[in-house]
């Protein structure tokens, strides 16, 4: 009983220092020494295998997303079973980046493997025969029009493509921002775009 009352009090003891040593993290109230303690002391590796700003982990979604797309987000366990891939942002959507970001700080804290891409980043990623497959996956740039950065070449598309199929199959979620669905089907293709629709 002694060895067990002995190993509890250095455990205690621990968890104190640890807590003394980020609570300026902890302090910005997103997470909690009981769960996160793993994530907060890596926390440098975590933001940038994402590839998102520390702030996003560390500060509570609210402050970034809608309950909405919050809501989603916390729903993503039965999203395979439903068939549903994914979210898509389009139009006019203000903030898209830092709303993604917020998302994906969510699910890490959730400690889903989450990531922020761009299509440039798959593309090359294709090239280089190396697949990318994080629970969730973030593309703020995946279809624009062209005077507003749309400059994907024709003969990449494919990649860009194959990459959302393949994720779909694996029951894997992706965010992508759709600028306008029309440029999309004149661009990628109408069945493209349909599946998207419908997924």
């Amino acid at each position: 009983m002694s060895v067990k009352i002995h190993q509890q009090q250095k455990a205690d003891l621990g968890d104190k220092i640890h807590y003394e040593q980020y609570q300026e993290l902890y302090d910005y109230g997103a997470l909690k020494p009981s769960a996160h303690r793993r994530l907060v002391e890596n926390i440098q590796e975590v933001a940038a295998t994402a590839r998102i700003p520390q702030k996003y982990i560390l500060r509570p979604a609210t402050e970034f997303c809608t309950q909405e797309e919050i809501d989603w987000a916390l729903g993503i366990r039965s999203y395979e079973v439903e068939g549903i891939a994914g979210l898509i942002y389009t139009g006019k959507t203000s903030h898209v980046v830092s709303r993604m970001m917020g998302l994906c700080g969510l699910f890490l804290r959730n400690f889903y493997d989450a990531r922020m891409f761009t299509s440039q980043d798959l593309i090359k990623s294709a090239k280089k025969d190396s697949s990318e497959n994080s629970t969730v996956a973030f593309v703020p740039n995946f279809h624009q029009i062209d005077i507003n950065g749309g400059d994907i070449a024709k003969w990449n598309i494919p990649e860009l493509l194959n990459w959302v199929y393949t994720r779909n199959s694996l029951g894997l979620q992706t965010v992508l921002y759709v600028q306008d669905f029309n440029a999309l089907g004149n661009d990628y293709g109408v069945s493209f775009k349909e599946f998207v629709e419908d997924n």
